[in-house]
């Protein structure tokens, strides 16, 4: 009974920690980025709708990561976003963020983020934005996941964004973790 039991425990753990972690780490041929825990960074600026995603990685996930959508990432709004330019951040003296998404020289919708509601935290010298859980299933695979969005400036002036989604889950009775997260950089804009 005791080898049985042990046999089952073995099992068990080994099912357990079964999981998949894809980190990548930032682009060595983006600009530098300086994180400072504590304070929010300034992430105020101007910037391209399209983020790409760093090339050496897009062999590795597919051309279907190469570019993401800042005004997707960030506004809560979708259905206003169909053609987007460009997006404005600024930092409010209240601690909050306004985000305007632009068609060229038309605001499409904008929307505000408060710290003190816990629409973001500033941890790891990020500002953290952390999306809904998201649950799916089908074809034995169950599982739930949440979103984080992480965004700082390089010393370039581009909003690096780093998407990351980890979660819990089961194929076919089999617990699996999944993490993975990506680096997108959205290049400023000056605007006249």
């Amino acid at each position: 009974m005791k080898l049985i039991t042990k046999r089952v425990t073995a099992t068990l753990a080994s099912t357990l920690i079964t999981g998949c972690v894809f980190k990548e780490p930032y682009p060595k041929q983006w600009a530098d980025i300086y994180l400072t825990p504590g304070d929010c960074p300034d992430i105020s600026g101007v910037f391209n709708d399209e983020g790409r995603l760093d090339p050496k990685e897009v062999g590795e996930v597919g051309e279907g990561w190469l570019k993401r959508s800042l005004s997707r990432l960030l506004l809560t709004d979708k259905d206003k976003i169909e053609t987007v330019s460009h997006v404005e951040i600024n930092q409010l003296e209240n601690g909050g963020i306004k985000v305007t998404a632009w068609n060229e020289n038309k605001p499409v919708t904008e929307q505000r983020f408060s710290k003190r509601n816990g629409d973001f935290t500033c941890k790891t010298g990020f500002v953290e934005f952390v999306g809904e859980k998201v649950c799916e299933t089908g074809n034995g695979i169950m599982a739930c996941a949440t979103p984080e969005t992480d965004l700082i400036k390089n010393n370039e002036g581009a909003l690096i964004v780093k998407t990351n989604s980890r979660g819990f889950g089961a194929v076919y009775l089999i617990p699996v973790y999944v993490s993975e997260w990506h680096w997108y950089r959205f290049l400023p804009l000056t605007i006249n």
